[in-house]
């Protein structure tokens, strides 16, 4: 979703009735207005906001089709250069809620990708069960490399649009590089895939430590899926650990990340700062089998952004949580939701945050910072060779 990422693209100019020039410059007004008055940074990040908005109502009134103003609005708000805010227009609305509320439905093979250029593909993050993906033998850190004889990364890598998505009943053949070496060629074809994302929990081999995949926090069915499983893994007896991988965690809604912290911390935890006010994050607390009090490991990475950085963040702070990877991107900004009249809705960087008990920051500038640095890349491992979940299996079994 974080389509502000995307380099700023000038749309090409169409032909459009003058009515749809009208209320696409409604919407450009509403929008320019919510920036100008509520932007984190009164000064814009130091760029001329009001000569951005001149540019782009030049470009509005030339004509665009809807899908290239929404596309101009993104480019508008990137400006502002904090790789965070963004603009959804009114069909993306739908498809976010849908997912917010678990409730995904898409035709594809059923995976979770990441685009890597490192990796010359993108790579699996999660499969959705009973999914053409899962059927095939995809795997996490499998990575496809090739989409019916063509890169899925497309020119240039940041523009990836999901290369998997098609008519049902489509075929699409992928080449599949496993990590440690070896390639093979699949032939799926395309199915409807409903429900949640499913959470990643299982036990790591010969220990009681609880291993938690956090794709991300937009998805509101995680807190309970995640209190589900550590509540069935107390029939064997109390867990020795948790570690939650927040390496592919490019954040969401505070909505999903306050539950999943209720599980592990506790308390006024920080406070959110905005131009005029401040307002403390206040956490409380759930146990589900010792959960408030297990050891936690959290892993980070160079795609842990947003809320998954907060997260961690929190968690380190408090001494909940050690910290294994890489510095992170420091892109901490909350984001808060602006209706717009036509459906649309603008995602405005509009607060900072500052946590209790932090030796380090403000995290916008230092990002987190690991308790070890160790790094890696997803696509060079799997479960069994991961060298950032074997550095936290050390150090929880020293605990």
């Amino acid at each position: 979703m974080p389509l502000a990422a995307l380099p700023v693209v000038v749309p090409a100019i169409a032909s459009v009735a003058a009515e749809t020039t009208a209320l696409q410059l409604a919407t450009f007004e509403q929008l320019q207005v919510a920036v100008a008055d509520n932007y984190v940074d009164p000064l814009f990040n130091g760029k001329d906001w009001a000569g951005i908005v001149e540019r782009y109502r030049d470009i509005v009134n030339a004509g665009l089709s809807d899908d290239d103003f929404y596309l101009a609005m993104n480019g508008m708000v990137s400006e502002l250069g904090d790789g965070h805010s963004y603009v959804l227009s009114p069909a993306q609305v739908a498809e976010a809620d849908a997912e917010l509320a678990g409730r995904v439905d898409f035709v594809g093979i059923g995976g979770f990708f990441q685009p890597i250029p490192e990796a010359g593909g993108a790579s699996v993050i999660l499969v959705f069960r009973g999914s053409p993906a899962e059927r095939a033998g995809l795997r996490a850190h499998d990575t496809v490399v090739a989409v019916d004889g063509e890169s899925p990364l497309g020119v240039p890598p940041e523009r990836w649009q999901n290369p998997f998505l098609g008519q049902e009943g489509s075929s699409i053949s992928i080449t599949v590089s496993s990590p440690g070496g070896g390639t093979k060629t699949l032939d799926l074809n395309r199915a409807r895939v409903e429900g949640a994302k499913p959470l990643d929990v299982c036990l790591v081999p010969g220990t009681r430590i609880a291993y938690v995949l956090l794709p991300g926090l937009f998805d509101a069915t995680l807190a309970d899926q995640l209190e589900s499983a550590l509540a069935a893994l107390a029939d064997g007896g109390p867990l020795g650990g948790v570690v939650i991988d927040n390496r592919m965690n490019g954040g969401g809604s505070s909505s999903v990340l306050k539950p999943i912290l209720s599980l592990f911390t506790a308390g006024e935890v920080g406070n959110f700062r905005s131009r005029n006010a401040t307002r403390p994050l206040i956490i409380e607390p759930k146990d589900v089998n010792g959960s408030q009090t297990v050891p936690v490991v959290v892993l980070v990475g160079a795609h842990t952004i947003s809320y998954g950085e907060v997260m961690t963040g929190i968690l380190q702070a408090n001494g909940r949580a050690k910290v294994i990877g890489q510095t992170t991107q420091g892109n901490v900004e909350t984001l808060n939701r602006f209706d717009l009249d036509d459906g649309a809705q603008l995602w405005l960087a509009t607060e900072t945050f500052d946590a209790r008990g932090a030796t380090y920051g403000p995290w916008e500038d230092t990002g987190i910072i690991p308790d070890r640095d160790l790094r890696t890349r997803w696509d060079l491992f799997d479960e069994s060779s991961d060298p950032a979940l074997a550095a936290a299996v050390e150090l929880l079994s020293q605990s």
